[in-house]
């Protein structure tokens, strides 16, 4: 089982489910056992490892990941309000 740590505590991940929306201030995110972990501060996901690459650049930012037909939208979150 893959552990991340958030906010120097250790957190089990969390799997998005079909119509499951993971959102908040993206932390970091790292790369394990072939899998892409995004750590917010309430907790962490584990998402699949080709939104590496794109989830890196939104580092700071605060996104949404949405998971739909079997597949992961992700985008930022822009005008909360």
């Amino acid at each position: 089982m893959i552990i991340a740590t958030c906010k120097d505590k250790k957190v089990d991940l969390h799997h998005q489910r079909e119509l499951e929306e993971s959102r908040g201030q993206l932390l970091r995110v790292h790369e394990a056992e072939g899998q892409c972990i995004a750590v917010f501060p309430w907790g962490a996901v584990s998402l699949p490892g080709e939104l590496e690459p794109k989830l890196r650049e939104m580092i700071g930012r605060e996104v949404a990941c949405l998971r739909l037909d079997g597949k992961f939208h992700i985008r930022e979150v822009v005008g909360r309000g």
